[in-house]
């Protein structure tokens, strides 16, 4: 998922290094939110221009609006058809496999392969696709983390995802100040107060090797095995159809879940008369890049020998959490 088209399109992130360690891990300035864009607008109209407001996952963003707006008219939709779940499972593999194809090569100096993600992008044929056996020597070298990790996020469905995040609506806050609750936690989303870690590794954290990599504080060799094992599943054809789902907590609203690549995406809409009253889109990036998330807390103390290096681990540690946007990287 991408920054909306017209806006800001990368991820600030900054630190400091000290006595060999990276140090002051910090996140710039929030990102713009798309989710803004439709409000006002008629809701067929923010279901059509949904996806187009994202260069990525489009197709993920289209269901999760359709499903929202449905859901919010008490019209919910039925789960996804084959075609919906190829055309899901497709830009998902799409998505793991730019980043084991071309991204991850170049940090770890292995062969790129060009080939193997046009096979896919133009026919959808699986072609010497890259693996944890082309990674896992060079990911093993990189130092482990040297904090704790944050939670992991918990897989819920999309009437869990409303009592986590928005609670009883009808409670103590009142919708207006429930919504402005939604919309602060867009930009930097907690579950149970906490920041949590979202992604492949959070989908494949019972996995044996992930598990013991992740124990080991090895995250971002750990993150890069669950990308691996979920892009082999995916090609197989093993997409989970409970990925996607909706929930009506009120007349008028309506919540949508669609797991992606990098997490979990939440579409949160409110409607009146037709009309996109509010509208919220909880994104995986902002999950991995809170200002007290994973890449704050595992950049932390890493060992670097010079400044270089703390500025090629910060990219590599950054790859590991698979921002939507380009990244832009300082040091103090």
């Amino acid at each position: 998922m991408a920054e909306p088209l017209g806006t800001a399109t990368q991820l600030t992130l900054s630190l400091a290094w000290a006595e060999g360690r990276i140090a002051a891990p910090r996140i710039g300035a929030p990102r713009v939110l798309a989710a803004r864009l439709l409000q006002g607008r008629p809701a067929d109209d923010a279901a059509t221009l949904a996806p187009r407001l994202f260069t990525l996952c489009a197709a993920a963003q289209g269901s999760a609006a359709r499903r929202a707006l449905a859901a919010a008219a008490g019209n919910p939709l039925p789960p996804p058809d084959t075609a919906e779940q190829a055309t899901l499972m497709a830009e998902m593999v799409g998505e793991h496999l730019w980043r084991l194809a071309l991204d991850w090569p170049t940090r770890l100096a292995t062969p790129p392969r060009q080939a193997a993600l046009v096979a896919w992008r133009k026919h959808g044929r699986h072609q010497d696709w890259p693996g944890w056996a082309d990674f896992s020597a060079p990911a093993l070298k990189l130092p482990p983390c040297a904090t704790s990790a944050l939670p992991l996020l918990e897989s819920l469905d999309a009437r869990a995802w409303w009592q986590a995040l928005a609670g009883d609506q009808d409670g103590a806050w009142g919708l207006a100040h429930c919504w402005n609750h939604l919309t602060a936690l867009a930009a930097a989303p907690t579950l149970a107060g906490s920041p949590r870690e979202a992604g492949a590794a959070a989908r494949w954290q019972d996995h044996s090797e992930v598990a013991a990599l992740w124990q080991a504080k090895r995250r971002p060799a750990a993150r890069l095995r669950a990308r691996c094992l979920e892009m082999e599943a995916l090609g197989g054809g093993d997409w989970n159809p409970d990925w996607v789902d909706a929930h009506y907590p009120a007349p008028g609203i309506g919540i949508a879940r669609v797991e992606t690549a990098r997490g979990p995406l939440l579409h949160l809409v409110q409607i009146k008369d037709g009309k996109v009253l509010r509208y919220v889109i909880v994104a995986p990036t902002e999950w991995n890049f809170h200002p007290a998330g994973a890449f704050v807390n595992d950049a932390a103390g890493l060992p670097a020998p010079t400044p270089q290096a703390a500025l090629d681990l910060a990219r590599t540690l950054a790859l590991s959490l698979d921002p939507c946007v380009a990244v832009a990287l300082t040091l103090d």
